[in-house]
């Protein structure tokens, strides 16, 4: 209960400044790393250093910041309240090299590196926050959950409903021409105005086939950002597990 209240009050909007900054980050990321139910002891050394216990890993010794990158969400025209992600590279220095490629220690890894920023809340939070922002039944603003829904199948409900709207539309007519067959120029007039009105529906249609081509693009320009987003992370872990890899060498040699 202790560290639920700690991390409400680090985490709450008047804990920190208007805008997104590397102090503000840090002290999210403690009190969300504190608030963990595996987190044991997190207590600063100083200089980005701290002792740190963790249950799940089994691990006691030194945790390490090595690097914090802020940068701005691309929300290609989405509203919504993110403005920023930032991203904190961990080490745990005692760690035994073994563990640093195994998938418990990625997938803990993953759950401590990153917090968003949130412009309505005026303050960083923590991925569960940010996940039930964007699938809690009450939200508002465009949700990705939402914007992927209406980007895969919204535009084919609104074509299929266009269709349906047209072939009624030209049942009704249908039967009114036929009730009107005695008056030819009335036929004719009508006919030349339904031929009109189709060939608008089928410009709309195509206007609306572009916007669903566009979306689309849209779509996967932003599952491509992800995708490299993912590769760097990846490339990072990698690069600081072979820093490991020769750190954990050279103590060998030297003893």
């Amino acid at each position: 209960m202790k560290k639920i209240l700690v991390l409400l009050l680090v985490l709450s909007p008047a804990a920190f400044a208007s805008e997104p900054d590397r102090a503000s980050l840090i002290a999210a990321w403690e009190a969300y790393v504190r608030g963990m139910p595996s987190t044991a002891k997190l207590e600063s050394l100083g200089g980005d250093r701290y002792e740190f216990s963790d249950t799940e890993l089994e691990f006691d010794g030194e945790l390490r910041i090595n690097g914090v990158l802020i940068r701005a969400h691309e929300t290609y025209g989405v509203d919504t309240e993110f403005s920023h992600f930032g991203m904190i590279e961990l080490e745990l220095v005692d760690l035994p090299p073994e563990q640093l490629g195994t998938y418990l220690y990625s997938y803990w890894l993953a759950d401590r590196q990153t917090l968003h920023y949130s412009t309505e809340r005026e303050g960083w939070v923590d991925p569960k926050a940010y996940q039930q922002s964007f699938t809690s039944p009450g939200s508002v603003k465009g949700t990705w959950s939402l914007l992927m829904f209406m980007l895969d199948y919204g535009i084919w409900i609104l074509l299929v409903a266009l269709i349906i709207s047209v072939f009624v539309f030209l049942n009704r007519q249908q039967r009114k021409s036929k009730s009107l067959m005695d008056d030819s120029e009335d036929i004719n007039k009508m006919a030349r105005e339904n031929i009109e009105r189709a060939n608008r529906l089928q410009e709309e249609t195509a206007d609306i086939n572009k916007m669903a081509r566009e979306n689309l693009e849209r779509a996967e320009r932003m599952q491509g950002e992800v995708i490299d987003i993912a590769r760097g992370l990846h490339e990072m872990q990698k690069q600081s597990n072979e820093l490991l890899e020769r750190i954990a060498k050279a103590t060998e040699n030297r003893s």
